[in-house]
C-alpha cells in the first residue's frame, strides 16, 4: 500500500489541471493514503467530494466515503463521521453496490463501538455480517467477527468474544499467514490474558505477532506489542513487559504513528512504577501527559493521572495524590468520562482515610455511591434507547416491506382488471391499426415522393445559384486579371511595377474565395479539422483584446474592452480558429463603419458558458436582413459593397467553427447604432481551485 500512495501522489504531481484522469487519481489516492498522511487525504477529499456530488458519480463516491470517515474516527469527531458515513450508505444504494454499503456500514459499528454504543455496534455487525456472507468473501467476513468478538469483549462477555474469534479463524484459515489471521490470534490471546490464563494468552499472541512483523499494518503491530505488554504485567515480568513497549516505539518511530504514543505511556509507566524507577517514571509521566492533552486523548490522560496517583502513593507523598485526584474528579466532570470519576471518588476516600481525614473520606464515599447509583441509572437508560432505536428501525423496514407488499398485491389485482378490460379492446385495436396504417401509409408514401422531389429541385436550384455566385465571385478578379494582363502585353502601363502588385492582390483574392469555399465544403460533410486544447482563458483573452486592439486602432477606429469574467478558469477550444474568427468579425466593422466610428469587445461567462459580442457603431443592417448575414455570399445592398472587398464567405465561415465548438452565433441591432454579433461557446468550462 505504501508504494502504491508514493507512485500515485507522484502521478498527481505531473497531471495537468484539469485532466480526465486527475479526479480518479484524487480518489485513488486518498483510498491508498488515508492513514499515511491523513491531512493529505483530507484536503484531496475536500477537493474530490464535490465533484462527485455534483456530477452523481454515486459509485465513487461511496468508495471514497469508506475511507474519509476512519480520519474523523481517528480524531474522536464521531458526529462529522457519521454524517459523512450516512452520506456514503446513501451512495452504496443508490449505486446498487451491496459490498460498499457493507464497507460503510462497518464504519458505523466502529464509531458507536468508540463512542460505547455497543448494542447498536453489535445490531449493524450482525447486519454487514449477513452481507459479507451473502457475497461469499471469507476474508471479510473473518474481519466482521473479529469486531463482533470486540464489542462482546467491551460488554464483559469474554466467553461470547472468544466463541468470535475462533469462528474469525476459521474464515480466516485458507490464508492461515495473513494479517487478519494475526489478528484474530491476538485478540484470542488478549481475552486469555482477562481470563487470567497468561501463558496461554502469551501463546497465541506471540503467533499473531509473527504474523504482523512484517506486514504495512503498524497501527496493529503496535497494539500486538500493547497487548503482550499487558500480559506481561499480569505475570508482574515488569522487564518484559517494557520490551514489549520498547519494540511498539520502535515502530512508531518508523511510520507516522508517533501520536499513537500517548496510548502506550500508561503500561509503560506502570512497568516503571513496579520497577521502582521514580525519577524516569516521573519525565515519563510529564511527557505522557502534554501529548495526551495536546491531541485531547482524555481517557489517556485519566489513566496518567491515575498513575500519578500511585507513583505519590509510592513515594508517600499522599498530600499530592490527593490533590491529583482532585484534578481527576474535576477533570472527568468537565469531560463527562463518569466511570474515571468513580473511580477516583474511590481512590479519593481511601487516600483521605490514609491521611486520617475519616469524616472527609465518608462524605467522599457516599458521593461516590450516588454517583455509582446514577451512572448505572444512566447505562440502563442508555442501552433501552440504543434498544429503541434498533427496533424503531427494524419496525420501519418491516413497515416498509408490508407496504410494498400491499402495494404489490393492488398493482396485481388492478392489472389483472385492466387486462381483462383490454383484452377485449385489443382485437379492435388491431383492426382498426391495420386500417389506419394502410391510409397513412399510402398518404405517407405519396408524402415522401413529393418532398423528396421538392428537396430534389431546391438542392438543384442551391446548387445553380451556388455556382453562379461563385462563378460570379471568379469572374470579377478573373476580368481584372485580364485586363492587367492585356494591359501589360501591349505595354499600356507606365507604372508596371504597380499593375505586378495589382496582379498579386487578385490573385491573393481568388486564393483566399477558393480557400473559404473548401473551408465550408468541410463543415458540410462534417470534416471541419478542429485542433481543441485546454486554454488558460484569462490568458488567451489578453493576448487577442492586445492584438484587436492594435488593429482596430490602427484603422482609425476608437477601441472598448469589457471584461467581465467572474471565475479563473480554462475553456475547450481551437485558439487559431477562434481568432480566425474574431480577427473576421473586427475586420468586418471596420470595413462597415462609418469614421469616426467604435468597435466594443465584452466577454463574460455564466453556467459553464463563454459569451463574447462585437458590436460597431453606424450604420446598422436592417432588421430583415439579420437573420440572413450568415448566408453564404448574401450582402446586404445597402451596406455591403464589393468595393470594400472580401468574398461574401466570411461570416458563413465564422457560423461553420463556432457551431463546430458546440456553439452558436446570431446577429442584432446595436445600441451603439451599429451590428452586435453574440457567440456563445458550450464548452467544457473547468474551475480552477
Amino acid at each position: 500500500m505504501q508504494s502504491k500512495y508514493q507512485e500515485l501522489s507522484t502521478k498527481l504531481t505531473q497531471m495537468k489541471v484539469p485532466s480526465p484522469d486527475y479526479l480518479q487519481t484524487v480518489v485513488d489516492l486518498v483510498v491508498s493514503g488515508w492513514n499515511i498522511n491523513p491531512e493529505q487525504a483530507l484536503g484531496l477529499a475536500d477537493i474530490a467530494l464535490p465533484t462527485l456530488r455534483q456530477q452523481t458519480a454515486y459509485q465513487e463516491l461511496a468508495r471514497i466515503l469508506v475511507f474519509v470517515p476512519k480520519i474523523y474516527l481517528e480524531r474522536g469527531e464521531f458526529n462529522l463521521a457519521l454524517n459523512l458515513i450516512d452520506e456514503g450508505i446513501e451512495a452504496s444504494e443508490q449505486s446498487k453496490q451491496e459490498r460498499l454499503k457493507a464497507d460503510n456500514l462497518i464504519n458505523k459499528a466502529y464509531v458507536y463501538k468508540a463512542m460505547g454504543k455497543t448494542v447498536m455496534a453489535n445490531a449493524i455487525l450482525e447486519e454487514t455480517l449477513q452481507l459479507y456472507k451473502k457475497q461469499g468473501i471469507n476474508k471479510l467476513i473473518g474481519q466482521n467477527l473479529n469486531e463482533l468478538g470486540q464489542v462482546a469483549k467491551l460488554n464483559g462477555d469474554l466467553l461470547s468474544a472468544l466463541d468470535f474469534y475462533r469462528d474469525a479463524l476459521n474464515y480466516l484459515e485458507d490464508d492461515a499467514s495473513s494479517q487478519e489471521y494475526g489478528v484474530a490470534l491476538t485478540n484470542i490471546g488478549e481475552v486469555y490474558t482477562e481470563l487470567g490464563d497468561y501463558k496461554t494468552a502469551e501463546q497465541y499472541i506471540l503467533r499473531g505477532a509473527l504474523l504482523l512483523q512484517d506486514s504495512q499494518k503498524s497501527a496493529q503491530l503496535i497494539e500486538t506489542y500493547r497487548k503482550l505488554a499487558h500480559n506481561a504485567l499480569g505475570q508482574q515480568d515488569y522487564e518484559q513487559a517494557l520490551q514489549h513497549i520498547e519494540k511498539a516505539f520502535n515502530v512508531m518511530d518508523s511510520t507516522s504513528q508517533g501520536y499513537r504514543k500517548t496510548k502506550l505511556y500508561v503500561p509503560y509507566s506502570q512497568a516503571l512504577l513496579n520497577l521502582q524507577r521514580f525519577e524516569k517514571l516521573k519525565n515519563i509521566l510529564d511527557k505522557a501527559l502534554t501529548m495526551a492533552l495536546e491531541h485531547g486523548l482524555d481517557n489517556e490522560a485519566i489513566e496518567i493521572y491515575f498513575v500519578y496517583v500511585d507513583y505519590y502513593l509510592a513515594i508517600e507523598d499522599v498530600d499530592q495524590a490527593a490533590t491529583v485526584l482532585q484534578t481527576v474528579l474535576d477533570f472527568s466532570s468537565l469531560h463527562r468520562l463518569a466511570q474515571h470519576k468513580l473511580f477516583a471518588l474511590r481512590k479519593l476516600a481511601n487516600v483521605q482515610s490514609g491521611l486520617g481525614q475519616h469524616e472527609l473520606a465518608l462524605k467522599t464515599f457516599r458521593q461516590y455511591h450516588d454517583d455509582y447509583m446514577a451512572w448505572l441509572q444512566d447505562q440502563k437508560s442508555n442501552k433501552l434507547i440504543e434498544y429503541q432505536a434498533i427496533f424503531q428501525s427494524h419496525e420501519r423496514e418491516r413497515r416498509i416491506t408490508d407496504l410494498e407488499n400491499e402495494n404489490m398485491q393492488h398493482q396485481l389485482a388492478h392489472a389483472k382488471t385492466q387486462q381483462e378490460k383490454h383484452n377485449w379492446m385489443l382485437l379492435l385495436a388491431v383492426v382498426l391499426l391495420t386500417v389506419c396504417f394502410i391510409v397513412i401509409r399510402f398518404y405517407q408514401k405519396r408524402k415522401f415522393f413529393n418532398m423528396k422531389a421538392s428537396l430534389m429541385a431546391d438542392m438543384v436550384k442551391r446548387k445553380n445559384q451556388m455556382l453562379a455566385d461563385v462563378s460570379h465571385e471568379l469572374r470579377t478578379p478573373l476580368t481584372a486579371l485580364k485586363l492587367t494582363v492585356e494591359a501589360l502585353q501591349y505595354k499600356l502601363l507606365d507604372d508596371v511595377d504597380e499593375a505586378y502588385r495589382s496582379l498579386d492582390r487578385k490573385i491573393n483574392d481568388m486564393n483566399n474565395l477558393i480557400g473559404d469555399i473548401y473551408q465550408l465544403a468541410q463543415s458540410d460533410i462534417d470534416s471541419l479539422q478542429l485542433n481543441r486544447r485546454y486554454h488558460h482563458f484569462p490568458s488567451l483573452l489578453a493576448g487577442w483584446q492586445s492584438e484587436l486592439r492594435e488593429y482596430v486602432l490602427s484603422q482609425g477606429f476608437d477601441w472598448q474592452f469589457n471584461n467581465l469574467l467572474s471565475a479563473n478558469f480554462s475553456v475547450d477550444l481551437d485558439n487559431e480558429k477562434i481568432k480566425q474568427v474574431l480577427n473576421n468579425l473586427i475586420a468586418n466593422s471596420c470595413h462597415y463603419t462609418d469614421k469616426p466610428g467604435v468597435i466594443r469587445l465584452t466577454v463574460s461567462n455564466r453556467n459553464r458558458n463563454v459569451r463574447l459580442v462585437i458590436e460597431d457603431s453606424a450604420p446598422g443592417v436592417p432588421s430583415q436582413d439579420l437573420e440572413r448575414i450568415f448566408e453564404r455570399l448574401y450582402r446586404v445592398e445597402s451596406s455591403r459593397s464589393r468595393q470594400t472587398g472580401g468574398s461574401g464567405l466570411g461570416l458563413a465561415i465564422c457560423k461553420s467553427i463556432i457551431e463546430g465548438h458546440g456553439g452558436n452565433i446570431k446577429a442584432e441591432s446595436s445600441e451603439l447604432g451599429g451590428l452586435k454579433i453574440t457567440i456563445n461557446f458550450r464548452v467544457i468550462v473547468v474551475e480552477e481551485q
